[in-house]
């Protein structure tokens, strides 16, 4: 089986259009409930004016399954 990653970038960029926090935790929720364990993100994923922004939308998200999963 081929590991299956989520990218985090749309969370902050703002590009597709605001993304709700709630709308961010209930996608990264739904993809560890159906195996997703590798999240793609870096400090620059967020707005104009501040980095990190998705970097702690995803941290949030994972809360306790933080252990179980690959951040790159």
């Amino acid at each position: 089986m081929n590991p299956i990653a989520l990218g985090t970038w749309a969370f902050a960029s703002q590009i597709y259009g605001d993304v709700p926090a709630q709308d961010a935790h209930d996608t990264v929720r739904y993809a560890l409930d159906h195996g997703v364990t590798t999240f793609d993100t870096a400090p620059l994923y967020g707005s104009k004016t501040e980095d990190g922004i998705s970097e702690r939308i995803l941290a949030d998200a994972l809360g306790d399954a933080l252990d179980r999963v690959t951040i790159s």
